[in-house]
């Protein structure tokens, strides 16, 4: 990898997925639960949203645990460093048959994921974009033109095609996530709509892929 992400790469925090197996039954039972609300949210809503909040909860309680840091960024540094969820990322994603593959496919064609609070802030209509005929690619340079600057991945213009890899995909469900948890989301906008289903469709395959949380 050689693009600004490069830095996560390497961190000062270690993974040990034993803690997990050492977590108080109770937390365990807490984390699987909202896992178990993911799942059943999907089966029965039109849309990922809630689904994806209770997923993200799972995932940021078994990340807090297994890497010993309750910062997002820490956490995140520590997971993106992991050789072996690099490993796991990879081998679950190979396949675009798969439904891992195929979700993160359809995700980083997404791709990059802009902070819609910065769109709003500097008056950027981000409301054009809603028709699958206007492509991604138009909107990604339409908002850069117009001065967004932060978005993530974070290196897709040093990048002719982001790699499809854990770190890139990573940073860009977290900042799904930060949408959503901030209230930057709508229901009403097929665009926000899609994004949220990829990333929860791809977050869902790999955490059950590679049994994270069993």
């Amino acid at each position: 990898m050689s693009c600004a992400l490069e830095a996560l790469v390497v961190s000062p925090h270690h993974v040990d997925f034993g803690r997990y197996g050492g977590l108080h039954p109770d937390g365990r039972a807490l984390i699987r639960g909202w896992l178990a609300r993911a799942r059943e949210g999907a089966a029965a809503s039109t849309d990922a949203f809630e689904p994806f909040v209770y997923l993200w909860i799972a995932f940021n309680g078994w990340a807090a645990c297994v890497t010993g840091k309750d910062g997002d960024r820490e956490w995140q540094r520590a997971l993106i460093a992991d050789p072996s969820l690099n490993g796991a990322f990879e081998r679950a994603v190979a396949d675009e048959a798969t439904l891992a593959g195929a979700a993160a496919r359809r995700f980083a064609q997404l791709w990059p994921i802009f902070k819609v609070a910065e769109l709003r802030q500097r008056r950027i209509d981000y409301w054009s974009f809603e028709h699958d005929h206007q492509l991604r690619a138009e909107m990604t340079r339409k908002y850069i033109d117009a001065g967004a600057l932060q978005f993530e991945p974070r290196c897709f213009l040093e990048h002719e095609h982001v790699p499809l890899d854990w770190a890139h995909t990573l940073v860009a469900l977290y900042r799904v996530r930060c949408n959503l948890f901030h209230g930057e989301k709508s229901r009403s906008s097929e665009n926000d709509r899609r994004v949220v289903e990829a990333a929860f469709t791809t977050l869902l395959a790999f955490v059950e892929e590679a049994e994270l949380l069993a």
